[in-house]
C-alpha cells in the first residue's frame, strides 16, 4: 500500500491510498479552518472587489467552493458518481459557469450558503463508513481504480489551498 504526498499550506502530509475516516475528516476540517481564518476579518469591500484573475472576487471564490461542496453532498447522499452536467465540461468552462451563476448573488447569502453546505457535507461524511470512503464499488458509476475519498478530497482539502493562496494574493494588492 503506497502513500501520496500532499503539499498543504501547513506543510507536506503523507496520506495512504486507503484512508482512515478520522484522518480524512481532520484533513478537511483543518484546511477549511485555514480558509475560515482568512475570511473572518474581511469586510464587504474586500469580499466583493474583483481581484482574482482580474474578474473573480473573494465572494466568487466562496460561491465556487460551495458549489463543489454541494456536489460532494450529492455524491455522498446518492452514493453515485452522477452529479451536475457541468462535470462533463472542461474545468475552465465549468468554473466559468459556476462564476456566472453566482457572481450576481449578494455577499451574505453566498457566505451563508457556503457555511450551510460545508456543515451539511461534514454531517453526511460523519454518517459514511470508513469502508464506504475506500470502496469504489459502494458508489454507482465509479471506476474501480478510483477511491471515493479521493473524489471528495479533490473537491475539499486538496481544492481549498489553491483558493486560499488566491485570496492571500488578492489581499496583498
Amino acid at each position: 500500500m503506497g502513500e501520496k504526498a500532499y503539499n498543504l499550506i501547513g506543510g507536506i502530509i503523507l496520506v495512504p491510498e486507503m484512508i482512515k475516516k478520522n484522518t480524512f475528516l481532520e484533513l478537511i476540517r483543518s484546511m477549511h479552518m485555514e480558509l475560515e481564518s482568512i475570511l473572518k476579518d474581511l469586510d464587504q469591500q474586500h469580499m466583493d472587489a474583483p481581484g482574482i484573475n482580474d474578474e473573480w472576487s473573494i465572494k466568487d471564490i466562496i460561491a465556487h467552493i460551495a458549489w463543489y461542496e454541494a456536489e460532494m453532498v450529492e455524491f455522498l447522499e446518492k452514493q453515485s458518481l452522477q452529479g451536475s452536467d457541468w462535470w462533463n465540461l472542461p474545468l475552465d468552462e465549468r468554473n466559468e459557469l459556476i462564476h456566472q451563476a453566482y457572481n450576481s448573488e449578494p455577499l451574505d447569502p453566498v457566505i451563508k450558503n457556503e457555511i450551510i453546505t460545508y456543515m451539511k457535507m461534514m454531517n453526511v461524511l460523519e454518517t459514511v463508513s470508513e469502508n464506504n470512503l475506500n470502496n469504489p464499488a459502494d458508489f454507482a458509476g465509479m471506476p474501480s481504480e478510483w477511491q471515493p475519498w479521493n473524489v471528495i478530497a479533490s473537491n475539499t482539502y486538496e481544492h481549498y489551498p489553491e483558493h486560499i493562496q488566491q485570496i492571500r494574493n488578492c489581499l496583498k494588492k
